[in-house]
């Protein structure tokens, strides 16, 4: 009976060693298999960096605390401007952190961060974090290079596809192709009741530097730069240019005509002088730039302002064309500056009638009066 007795206690025994192995087996398969493919799958890979002891280890932090780092802690509307400093710890920033009350616990904050590798890629600059976010997301705004604003700048003298060129790269949430459909059906998106509802926006935006939000629409950005243009208009300019006998939106394109015949700025009053003399006595406009507008791209050059232009350009068939077309173009051939507009507002008096481009290559004009003194002004 004794023996019986022995030989099931050593049976029991060995059952429970056996599923003891196997419980302890399967916790270790959960551990070395399940747990770091659960853990991938909610937060992302683990860094490379860490050691296999390091990488178990914050995993199982993450798991166990997966719901304090995918919830927001915040209650109603909190955001914030969160300036981080070159070279500022990470522990330095959790604390902050917490105590804006945008995440629940700060060590666990670090474990993430750490895990994922995020660590040593924190960005020093303002970011804009809100009590909505929960920490994973926050940890990742902190990590995020691209500004929320954006720079862009608009030179004098550019048509409206090469500002177009200049949304490659530049942040903004829109591209060309949608830019450009809207230029010529803009009454859509602005109103342009101030230029008289032109059915371009060409020459509208203004020249300049401007800062944006990354996320700013593409009508907001028209509304901007055409607002900052109108600006430019002041009653002064709007009166000086209906003393010359033009509308605003005509100003705008005579200025444009003015800023891509002049190199200097101080050149521009005396250009624009001899446009309207020649506007004044019936005579065509004659101007170069109309006429590169109206070739459209050079793809030999490379450029949209073909030069030099031969005989046979002079004669195409444009309403752009000041060559073979009396008064001003339909509408403006590029972006004026601000100095081309107050040219055009307040030109110098003179006689001139011609000019052409000096030849010492100082980009300055020579002036005259006659035909005659104007072949005379011509480069040997």
């Amino acid at each position: 009976m004794t023996l019986k007795l022995k030989t099931t206690s050593k049976i029991v025994v060995l059952i429970l060693c056996v599923a003891m192995c196997l419980v302890v087996a399967g916790i270790g398969w959960v551990v070395v298999y399940r747990l770091p493919q659960q853990v991938e799958s909610i937060f992302g890979p683990a860094s490379p960096t860490l050691t296999m002891i390091q990488k178990y280890s914050y995993a199982f932090q993450l798991v166990v605390h997966q719901d304090e780092l995918l919830t927001p802690s915040g209650i109603g509307e909190k955001e914030i401007e969160f300036s981080i400093e070159s070279g500022e710890s990470i522990q330095s920033i959790a604390t902050r952190l917490y105590q804006e009350g945008l995440i629940p616990n700060e060590d666990l904050f670090i474990d993430y961060l750490i895990y994922s590798g995020l660590d040593i890629k924190i960005q020093a600059r303002t970011h804009n974090i809100n009590n909505k976010m929960n920490p994973v997301a926050i940890a990742h705004e902190i990590v995020d290079a691209t500004p929320e604003e954006v720079t862009f700048g608009v030179l004098a003298g550019w048509r409206v596809e090469e500002i177009a060129a200049a949304f490659t790269g530049s942040g903004l949430a829109f591209g060309k192709e949608e830019f450009l459909e809207s230029v010529q059906n803009p009454s859509g998106i602005m109103d342009l009741s101030f230029w008289g509802n032109p059915s371009s926006i060409e020459g509208l935006l203004a020249a300049g530097v401007f800062t944006l939000q990354r996320t700013a629409t593409l009508q907001e950005f028209l509304s901007l730069l055409e607002r900052e243009q109108e600006v430019r208009f002041s009653d002064t300019i709007v009166s000086q240019l209906a003393d010359q006998g033009l509308t605003p939106y005509e100003g705008l394109i005579l200025a444009s005509i003015v800023e891509r015949e002049a190199m200097l700025d101080e050149e521009k009053p005396l250009i624009a002088s001899v446009f309207y003399n020649r506007l004044q006595s019936g005579m065509r406009l004659d101007s170069d730039p109309t006429v590169q507008y109206a070739i459209g791209f050079n793809t030999e050059q490379n450029t949209w302002w073909t030069n030099p232009i031969n005989a046979e350009q002079l004669q195409i068939n444009s309403p752009y064309n000041t060559y073979t077309i009396l008064g001003l173009p339909p509408t403006p051939i590029c972006t004026p500056s601000e100095q081309a507009i107050e040219a055009v507002a307040s030109p110098a008096q003179t006689p001139y009638y011609y000019f052409r481009a000096a030849c010492d290559g100082s980009g300055k004009h020579q002036f005259s009066i006659t035909y005659e003194e104007h072949l005379q002004n011509a480069c040997p």
